[in-house]
């Protein structure tokens, strides 16, 4: 049973995709629930180095994408 329906997730997957809001010159913060993925599915430590998470980093920089997307 779906709660959503596949055009509906799109949608939405579209909607992260987008640039986040922000002050002209900062990037965008990460929203707390992203973080808490993040860490959920690291177990709370760096996947290259193993050691404890100090700051969170995108694939593609906030800073020219404005983009905080899980999958970035």
């Amino acid at each position: 049973m779906f709660f959503y329906s596949k055009n509906e997730l799109n949608r939405f997957n579209s909607y992260l995709s987008q640039p986040g809001p922000s002050k002209e010159g900062k990037r965008p913060s990460i929203p707390k629930g992203i973080k808490n993925k993040i860490k959920k599915e690291s177990g709370g430590a760096c996947a290259i180095c193993g050691s404890g998470l100090g700051e969170f980093a995108h694939i593609d920089s906030v800073y020219n994408s404005r983009n905080n997307h899980p999958h970035n």
